[in-house]
């Protein structure tokens, strides 16, 4: 049988029993301990502070909540509520959960990870902030999820040791979008990585403005690696890889797998217009050969050059991707946008 426990609209502290517990605490910021047995907990407004354990599920209410889950198990759910919130996840908890469910609501929401570094099958919802404290962290979305950092998504990784070499970040998701144009990640240097898996279907992945490493696996994805020097490969399928020729030159992209006849590059300039690459506009060599060259190829080494001007003076040619080299291309295997 479940037991109801009540609180009032003061601060109150409510310590539940080992078995299965409804409590709703009301007004005023509490305490609430939850031991676990499946307790469906109630915050209510104000700035509760929530130790829930095992299955528990969770609604903070309204107010700056603070959830601090200790062996959450099986099917538990995390319901923050309206409020900067901040939940806490001990190395005991269970991230590998499918059934599990962790709703940050509005506000700016935070997730911090104690001993953890891996997120995989449990939905992760509305949260702006993921804080870990080891370094080697790994996100995968679930089949049916989307990522989307596009709302300012912070990582921090504030327990890494900068003698221990590379850090990187693993954000994994399956036959959908990531979208990691907007995330941030503190702590980070120029040789931390953040990686970006698509894993299986038609994936559209856009990176962030660090270092990333964007790979579709199979499926026919959509590749554009957004700022920082990138490294994408499409995986099996027919690919499209999105290069801004306006990037500059420390945000050359490098496209690791591209196929001839199959795969396409993308290429966002001003002036180019829109559909595919004029046959006069492509030239295979080390420089343009007349003015109405404007994407060279140089066979040789494989690096992919942008020149407003063609053989004109008045602009060099950039460095804009590098690719295989002794690749057969053609004018045929771009898109301009």
């Amino acid at each position: 049988m479940v037991k109801l426990i009540r609180g009032t609209n003061g601060a109150d502290t409510i310590d539940g029993t080992w078995d299965a517990d409804e409590i709703r605490a009301g007004r005023g910021d509490d305490t609430i301990y939850g031991h676990g047995g499946g307790d469906l907990i109630f915050g209510g407004a104000g700035d509760d502070l929530i130790l829930v354990a095992e299955d528990d599920t969770v609604h903070g209410g309204a107010g700056d909540d603070s959830i601090v889950g200790v062996r959450l198990l099986g099917d538990y759910e995390i319901q923050a509520g309206a409020g900067d919130d901040t939940i806490f996840l001990a190395e005991t908890s269970s991230l590998w959960t499918e059934n599990a469910l962790i709703h940050g609501g509005k506000g700016f929401d935070t997730i911090v990870f104690a001993g953890q570094n891996e997120i995989y099958e449990t939905d992760v919802v509305s949260v702006e902030r993921f804080a870990f404290d080891r370094d080697g962290v790994e996100i995968r979305a679930r089949e049916d999820q989307i990522f989307d950092a596009r709302w300012n998504m912070k990582v921090e990784v504030f327990g890494a040791d900068a003698d221990t070499g590379a850090q990187h970040l693993t954000i994994i998701g399956f036959d959908g979008r990531l979208d990691a144009s907007k995330l941030q990640v503190s702590n980070w240097d120029a040789d931390d990585l953040v990686e970006l898996w698509g894993w299986g279907g038609d994936d559209r992945i856009i990176g962030s403005d660090h270092v990333d490493f964007l790979y579709g696996w199979d499926g026919n994805d959509t590749l554009n690696g957004g700022g920082g020097a990138d490294f994408l490969r499409g995986g099996a399928g027919a690919d499209l890889f999105v290069i801004d020729v306006a990037a500059g030159p420390d945000a050359v992209d490098t496209i690791q797998d591209f196929v001839v006849g199959e795969d396409v590059v993308r290429l966002n300039a001003h002036g180019l217009g829109a559909n595919r690459l004029g046959e006069k506009a492509f030239h295979v060599g080390t420089e343009a050969a007349d003015k109405s060259d404007r994407v060279i190829y140089d066979r040789d080494t494989g690096a992919l050059y942008f020149d407003r001007d063609g053989s004109g003076t008045a602009f060099e040619a950039v460095k804009i991707a590098q690719l295989s080299a002794g690749l057969d291309l053609s004018y045929q295997d771009f898109l301009l946008a």
